[in-house]
């Protein structure tokens, strides 16, 4: 295949993206969720760890299982792993059917062709300061702020028991955290905006089947939610006064 022929394909699909993927109307939410149950969501990092908790087991090895921090150390919440979770919940929402879904959230239905998200979600960041006294084991070391320190026992995946001598430590975001939220959504009506806002609203109510992180059968990860501001911008200039500080 000649050079031109792949530059006049390559054009072609990014016009069609161009034509059913437009920049406006350009929506922007913004809201806050709270934990009401502790969150992991971790990096894979094995961090050390001083308890001053005296011990001769060595099964009780002082290192940590972190979580994911922004660039000021504060723990927070990768978009992605929101946007995951919530397209989950969405599967088995029958109020949003898989057509919105998939223009909401993208899809990939074969091996050479992607539908593009309309959805953007970025990280949310913690807002204030970590609840005093959350309850939760080991909370608020130093060196290891606004989380707790929670042990787990490995167990056999054949078995189902405890594996002997296989006690680890997690780190946990712990309830009553609050983390900004912020999205953009573009290209898309007024009413897959308000079944966005409705599968939001579902996400942080108290008969949620959303949750964030690891542990979800210990019931980790539920949040709440609140609005704070649903935007349309209808064009560039709007779009280029909005990105003003």
């Amino acid at each position: 295949m000649s050079i031109e022929t792949l530059a006049t394909a390559a054009a072609a699909r990014r016009d069609s993206v161009n034509s059913s993927f437009p920049l406006l109307p350009l929506w922007r939410i913004k809201g806050e969720i709270v934990l009401k149950s502790p969150l992991h969501i971790g990096t894979g990092a094995e961090l050390s760890i001083d308890l001053d908790e005296p011990s001769n087991d060595p099964a009780t090895a002082r290192t940590v299982i972190g979580v994911v921090r922004d660039s000021q150390g504060r723990p927070c919440i990768p978009g992605a792993s929101f946007k995951g979770a919530l397209n989950e919940l969405a599967r088995h929402t029958s109020g949003l059917d898989a057509t919105r879904r998939q223009r909401l959230f993208g899809a990939a239905p074969a091996r050479d062709e992607t539908v593009p998200a309309h959805l953007e979600i970025g990280y949310l960041y913690m807002t204030g300061s970590p609840p005093v006294g959350s309850g939760l084991p080991h909370f608020d070391v130093p060196a290891h702020r606004g989380v707790a320190n929670v042990s787990h026992v490995a167990r056999s995946r054949q078995l189902g028991t405890a594996e002997e001598g296989l006690l680890y430590l997690e780190q946990v975001v712990p309830p009553g955290c609050t983390f900004s939220f912020e999205c953009t959504a573009r290209g898309i009506a007024e009413t897959e905006v308000r079944a966005l806002l409705s599968l939001l609203a579902l996400a942080g109510g108290p008969a949620s089947m959303l949750r964030l992180g690891a542990g979800k059968a210990a019931d980790n990860g539920r949040i709440g939610w609140k609005l704070l501001e649903v935007r349309r911008i209808e064009s560039l200039a709007a779009l280029w006064t909005s990105l003003e500080p």
